[in-house]
Protein backbone atom coordinates (compact mmCIF):
# COMPACT_ATOMS: atom_id res chain seq x y z
CA UNK A 1 0.00 0.00 0.00
CA UNK A 2 2.91 2.36 -0.43
CA UNK A 3 3.08 5.06 -3.07
CA UNK A 4 6.19 4.86 -5.24
CA UNK A 5 7.74 7.92 -6.81
CA UNK A 6 8.50 7.31 -10.50
CA UNK A 7 10.03 10.73 -11.20
CA UNK A 8 8.71 13.89 -12.88
CA UNK A 9 5.63 14.11 -10.62
CA UNK A 10 4.49 10.58 -11.50
CA UNK A 11 3.54 8.06 -8.82
CA UNK A 12 2.46 4.45 -8.67
CA UNK A 13 0.22 2.64 -6.21
CA UNK A 14 0.10 -1.07 -6.97
CA UNK A 15 -0.93 -1.25 -10.65
CA UNK A 16 -2.35 2.29 -10.80
CA UNK A 17 -0.52 5.43 -11.89
CA UNK A 18 -1.17 8.95 -10.63
CA UNK A 19 0.31 12.42 -10.63
CA UNK A 20 1.12 14.64 -7.68
CA UNK A 21 -2.07 16.58 -8.38
CA UNK A 22 -4.00 13.45 -7.39
CA UNK A 23 -2.97 13.94 -3.76
CA UNK A 24 -3.87 16.43 -1.04
CA UNK A 25 -0.39 17.52 -0.05
CA UNK A 26 -0.84 20.69 1.94
CA UNK A 27 -4.05 19.87 3.81
CA UNK A 28 -4.69 16.99 6.16
CA UNK A 29 -8.06 15.30 5.75
CA UNK A 30 -9.50 12.69 8.08
CA UNK A 31 -12.63 10.70 8.71
CA UNK A 32 -13.91 11.69 12.16
CA UNK A 33 -15.54 8.27 12.54
CA UNK A 34 -12.25 6.43 11.86
CA UNK A 35 -10.48 8.65 14.40
CA UNK A 36 -13.18 8.04 17.02
CA UNK A 37 -13.18 4.29 16.33
CA UNK A 38 -9.40 3.89 16.61
CA UNK A 39 -8.77 6.23 19.53
CA UNK A 40 -9.62 3.74 22.33
CA UNK A 41 -7.06 1.23 21.02
CA UNK A 42 -4.25 3.77 20.59
CA UNK A 43 -1.65 4.34 23.31
CA UNK A 44 -2.39 8.05 23.05
CA UNK A 45 -5.81 8.98 21.71
CA UNK A 46 -4.47 11.11 18.86
CA UNK A 47 -2.10 8.37 17.55
CA UNK A 48 -4.29 7.12 14.74
CA UNK A 49 -2.74 5.79 11.52
CA UNK A 50 -3.31 7.82 8.39
CA UNK A 51 -5.36 6.12 5.71
CA UNK A 52 -4.02 6.30 2.17
CA UNK A 53 -7.45 7.16 0.77
CA UNK A 54 -7.50 10.35 2.88
CA UNK A 55 -4.68 11.70 0.71
CA UNK A 56 -6.43 11.39 -2.67
CA UNK A 57 -8.08 14.62 -3.85
CA UNK A 58 -10.82 12.74 -5.68
CA UNK A 59 -11.92 10.77 -2.60
CA UNK A 60 -14.11 12.96 -0.42
CA UNK A 61 -15.81 10.37 1.76
CA UNK A 62 -14.78 7.43 3.90
CA UNK A 63 -15.45 4.08 2.21
CA UNK A 64 -15.77 2.38 5.61
CA UNK A 65 -18.18 4.80 7.31
CA UNK A 66 -19.84 6.51 4.34
CA UNK A 67 -19.28 9.97 5.78
CA UNK A 68 -17.50 13.04 4.45
CA UNK A 69 -13.83 13.60 5.21
CA UNK A 70 -13.01 16.83 7.03
CA UNK A 71 -10.11 19.19 6.36
CA UNK A 72 -8.02 20.16 9.33
CA UNK A 73 -7.34 23.90 9.60
CA UNK A 74 -4.59 25.09 7.24
CA UNK A 75 -1.10 25.59 8.58
CA UNK A 76 0.91 28.74 8.15
CA UNK A 77 3.91 26.87 6.70
CA UNK A 78 3.55 24.00 4.24
CA UNK A 79 6.25 21.93 5.97
CA UNK A 80 4.05 21.80 9.08
CA UNK A 81 1.06 20.59 7.08
CA UNK A 82 2.90 17.42 6.05
CA UNK A 83 3.29 16.08 9.59
CA UNK A 84 0.09 14.06 10.01
CA UNK A 85 0.67 13.06 13.64
CA UNK A 86 1.42 16.62 14.72
CA UNK A 87 -1.65 17.92 12.89
CA UNK A 88 -3.94 15.31 14.38
CA UNK A 89 -2.53 15.88 17.86
CA UNK A 90 -3.01 19.64 17.52
CA UNK A 91 -6.62 19.37 16.29
CA UNK A 92 -7.71 16.09 17.89
CA UNK A 93 -10.44 17.60 20.05
CA UNK A 94 -11.91 19.44 17.07
CA UNK A 95 -11.87 16.27 14.93
CA UNK A 96 -13.71 14.08 17.46
CA UNK A 97 -16.31 16.84 17.94
CA UNK A 98 -17.18 16.83 14.22
CA UNK A 99 -20.56 15.36 13.37
CA UNK A 100 -20.83 12.48 10.94
CA UNK A 101 -22.03 13.97 7.66
CA UNK A 102 -23.36 11.20 5.40
CA UNK A 103 -21.69 11.34 1.99
CA UNK A 104 -24.99 11.24 0.12
CA UNK A 105 -26.30 14.37 1.88
CA UNK A 106 -23.28 16.64 1.84
CA UNK A 107 -22.13 19.68 -0.11
CA UNK A 108 -19.72 19.15 -3.02
CA UNK A 109 -16.65 19.89 -0.89
CA UNK A 110 -15.41 18.77 2.51
CA UNK A 111 -16.55 20.77 5.52
CA UNK A 112 -14.04 23.41 6.49
CA UNK A 113 -13.40 24.36 10.09
CA UNK A 114 -14.07 27.83 11.36
CA UNK A 115 -11.83 27.50 14.36
CA UNK A 116 -10.55 24.54 16.38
Amino acid sequence: MSVRHLGKAHLRLRDEFASRQSFQRLRVRVCPECVRAESPSAAESWRVPRRLQWKFSSIRSCPEHGCMLVNLPPERFSKDARDFSAQLRKHYGWVVDQPMIPAGHSPSSSPSPTAP
